[in-house]
């Protein structure tokens, strides 16, 4: 890819680039499409998938395709900020992705809104051993590791143009990328981990029949 800042260089339409403080971008229409917006907040740790959208496309697909098309489609939003139309159609491809017993959500952070950019964070759900739980529930900031390798294939689909890619909401989407924040954990962490409770338990129970026999 091209490197250059905002006022080094002209790009042709449908040129890929590295722009700095912005990532991979892509020239279309006269504006850079980068996978993350112009100010990046400060993220705590998680799994993060940053999006950036055509706005322009966004307004003639509303402006010319009919609306019971777009609905099927997926294009339900009233304005052309589709954060949530493009959120519910990756989660619809993510599903197809990970097997049964995994579940990852992707959540829209809205507190980061921004023009033609958007920020998801991964959710696992599940029960983490290391809190002691009983009970599944929602989590983020370390169990979600689990996603990542998921998400990650997600993206890459949708980076090689693979079929997911030519959906009608999909199609608006140019740069996507995944900010893995746990990158000190193995993706099976969780998993792991609750493998290596049981072995104490066992040898625990075993010792115990020696005993008593």
């Amino acid at each position: 890819l091209k490197i250059l800042s905002y006022n080094d260089d002209i790009a042709e339409h449908g040129e890929r680039l590295y722009i700095k403080d912005r990532g991979a971008c892509t020239c279309q229409s006269g504006v850079f499409i980068c996978d993350q917006p112009e100010d990046l907040p400060d993220l705590g740790p998680g799994v993060y998938l940053l999006v950036g959208y055509s706005l322009d496309e966004v307004a003639m697909l509303k402006e010319t395709v009919p609306k019971g098309v777009l609905e099927r489609s997926g294009f339900v939003s009233e304005d052309n900020f589709v954060a949530h139309d493009i959120g519910s159609r990756l989660q619809i491809a993510l599903e197809r992705l990970m097997p049964h017993e995994v579940q990852c959500r992707i959540m829209f952070l809205d507190e980061f809104k921004s023009e033609g950019n958007i920020i998801f964070q991964m959710e696992w759900f599940g029960i983490n051993p290391r809190l002691n739980e009983t009970a599944k529930r929602w989590h983020v900031g370390q169990a979600e590791k689990v996603c990542s390798p998921y998400v990650k294939k997600l993206a890459g689909a949708v980076s090689r143009n693979e079929a997911v890619r030519f959906q009608l909401v999909l199609s608006t989407v140019k740069q996507i990328r995944v900010l893995d924040l746990l990158d000190g954990l193995p993706a099976g962490a969780i998993r792991t981990s609750s493998h290596s409770l049981r072995l104490p338990l066992f040898l625990f129970v075993l010792g115990v029949q020696r005993l008593l026999t």
